[in-house]
């Protein structure tokens, strides 16, 4: 139940103070530095470790594994204004509580969890989703990556791309196919320093230019008993946990740039004076702007519905997740666009930092599957071809107050 009272009074002024020192330290520490990092394609390691010490890490991570054991709808806020300044960082921060981290507290055993949130929590153990493979993509049963059993373990082959922080993760989330009987997939984690495990950046990317995405080889990887996250066979139904919580910190990313470059075209507009006249007296001009604040305003709903919907425990959530995602990377893409528009020539220039939103921004239409894909789920929720939980608007308004 979430609280009610003085107890919610006081969760609520904690999660503020502590988006106000997320926002104070992505304004003061980040972003003095996010062009210079950005044009050497590197991480800022020191900023990363800051992160870990300030707590920013801990996000949905419970208390008892180092974490802060915030609700997601709290979370988001958090990593929107990290995502404000740099998406990239925004990017690490979610991770603990919405892709690998969060598939390890709500499938792992106590083991796992000893092991790994404390680290993802401190920000001292950067984890990764591998999922999406050269052939088959993101249809995750399609996968050709196989293991067998081999004494205790197993042994796992295959190959993954476009695997974010392939270089740098420690622990690889990833799925195989049974090669003794194929309909059985199953979710392993994969240390890095696994025998046979190799990765390969992809150089060359259009944005987020200081994190690396690329392939992820497995030949004969072999992985103990208590690598397998799951019983054999859920591997679907784990990645599918991974996926709704990992388009909830997509959509709340897009909602930072969103925002962030909706401020940067009203302040422009407003100073920018062309013929005596500031060109935010133009109404092509403002139009611009209100599509712009009507995007971020709806997405900013969608994500709260999502966020609500896993704090409060609902399982199937691929209508709400796939709205998010896909309404959110829309509206990023439109603000970072019309941003760059309004800038002129000066957006083209990356001193201003809009032409690296333009460029990141684009990413999101196809990462976290595609947005055609997204179209496609949430109309066969629609139909009945897929089964997703829902609720009634009302009962919606009705959480969302209470939270």
């Amino acid at each position: 139940m979430p609280p009610t009272g003085d107890q919610a009074n006081e969760q609520a002024n904690e999660v503020e103070a502590l988006r106000q020192a997320v926002r104070e330290f992505a304004e003061h520490e980040v972003a003095p530095r996010v062009l210079d990092y950005n044009r050497r394609r590197e991480l800022p390691w020191d900023l990363i470790a800051q992160m870990g010490e300030l707590g920013f890490m801990g996000g949905t991570v419970p208390t008892e594994y180092g974490g802060l054991g915030l609700s997601y709808l709290s979370l988001v806020p958090l990593v929107e204004e990290m995502s404000r300044i740099d998406h990239v960082l925004a990017i690490l921060m979610a991770q603990p509580s919405c892709s690998v981290g969060a598939s390890i507290m709500l499938s792992g055993t106590e083991q796992q969890r000893r092991r790994y949130l404390p680290g993802l929590a401190a920000g001292t153990l950067l984890a990764a989703g591998a999922f999406t493979e050269p052939q088959s993509g993101s249809h995750l049963a399609g996968i050709e990556t196989t293991y067998r059993v081999d004494g205790d373990g197993y042994l796992i082959s295959g190959s993954k791309v476009f695997i974010t922080l392939c270089d740098h993760a420690h622990v690889f989330l990833t799925l195989a196919r049974d090669a003794a009987d194929p309909a059985t997939i199953t979710a392993f984690l994969v240390d890095r320093d696994t025998p046979g495990l190799s990765s390969q950046a992809i150089p060359g990317t259009m944005g987020l230019h200081s994190i690396e995405t690329g392939f992820l080889h497995l030949d004969q990887c072999p992985v103990p008993a208590g690598a397998r996250l799951g019983e054999p066979g859920e591997g679907l139904a784990v990645a599918q946990r991974a996926l709704d919580r990992g388009r909830l910190a997509v959509a709340a990313r897009c909602l930072g740039m969103a925002g962030y470059c909706l401020d940067r075209s009203v302040d422009y507009a407003s100073q920018r004076r062309v013929g005596g006249v500031a060109i935010g007296d133009r109404q092509l001009i403002q139009a611009k702007l209100a599509e712009v604040a009507l995007g971020v305003e709806t997405a900013r709903a969608l994500v709260a519905m999502l966020a609500s919907g896993i704090d409060r425990g609902m399982t199937r959530l691929t209508y709400y997740s796939s709205l998010a995602k896909l309404h959110a990377s829309e509206v990023a893409w439109q603000a970072a666009n019309h941003a760059l528009q309004i800038h002129g020539g000066y957006g083209y220039v990356d001193e201003y930092h809009i032409e690296r939103y333009v460029r990141d921004a684009r990413m999101y239409l196809i990462g976290e599957g595609t947005n055609e894909i997204h179209q496609v789920l949430v109309a066969q929720c629609l139909l009945g071809q897929r089964r997703t939980d829902t609720l009634p608007p009302g009962e919606w308004y009705r959480l969302l107050a209470a939270q």
